[in-house]
């Protein structure tokens, strides 16, 4: 049956096969141990994510509250932020917590799924809207914005550049811009552009001194021709930032 022609083969095959079946006891009751584990962690995931939760949803009403608030400063005051909350089956890196944010810029419109309903002004003004509120009770040391005040202008690009003034009291905050209201808002102004050496092109970065500043904010206002007038808007608008 062994198929073996000798005694001490005999032997030798005898203890292979004890230590397989010790083996296989032992197998048996570390899985048992390791089920034993799995279902203690299982039991302290589900109160950790249960108190997770219950934070998360008590603090809600009070985020669509600001949220909408902040988006009325922004130019849209009929506004409306909602968030959807739902809790998942399974465990995640997060909790158990799903959540969808819902938004309508009109008042017929119930809020629908931000990233479906949402244009790229407004997305943009809901962003900069959730990141402010989130700079406060987060230790970032830098935020970057690429043209976070897109599709906005006016009186509402001079209220993104108050809370992106706002937003670098707690943190740092680097903001790319093409509209002067926002870029006079900065503590400092960097000029980024692109300079041909011989066969190739190279960007640069440049700290504007307080009159080139002027002169950068007064292009953005009058475009490649800088009038006086724009000179002067351009002192007023830095003046006024300072205030």
């Amino acid at each position: 049956m062994h198929r073996v022609k000798k005694h001490d083969e005999m032997v030798i095959q005898k203890e292979e096969i004890q230590d397989l079946v010790k083996s296989s006891v032992s197998s048996v009751e570390k899985l048992s141990e390791l089920e034993t584990f799995l279902a203690k962690e299982v039991k302290s995931l589900k109160v950790i994510s249960g108190k997770m939760s219950e934070k998360r949803i008590g603090v809600l009403p009070e985020i669509e509250v600001k949220i909408t608030d902040l988006l009325k400063q922004l130019g849209m005051p009929n506004a409306k932020f909602r968030i959807s909350h739902t809790l998942s089956a399974d465990f995640t890196p997060g909790g158990i917590d799903q959540v969808d944010f819902l938004f309508s810029a009109n008042k017929q419109i119930a809020p629908e799924n931000l990233a479906k309903i949402a244009s790229g002004g407004e997305l943009s003004r809901v962003m900069l809207s959730l990141k402010s509120l989130l700079t406060k009770n987060n230790n970032l040391p830098t935020i970057i914005f690429d043209e976070i005040d897109s599709g906005v202008s006016g009186e509402v690009a001079d209220k993104v550049g108050q809370i992106l003034s706002g937003m670098g009291k707690y943190m740092q905050v680097v903001n790319i811009t093409h509209l002067p209201q926002v870029a006079s808002r900065g503590t400092k102004h960097f000029h980024v552009y692109k300079d041909d050496v011989e066969d190739s092109t190279f960007t640069r970065v440049k700290l504007l001194s307080p009159e080139e500043r002027i002169l950068e904010v007064a292009r953005l206002l009058s475009g490649s021709e800088v009038t006086e007038t724009a000179m002067k808007n351009a002192r007023e608008l830095l003046k006024a930032a300072t205030n």
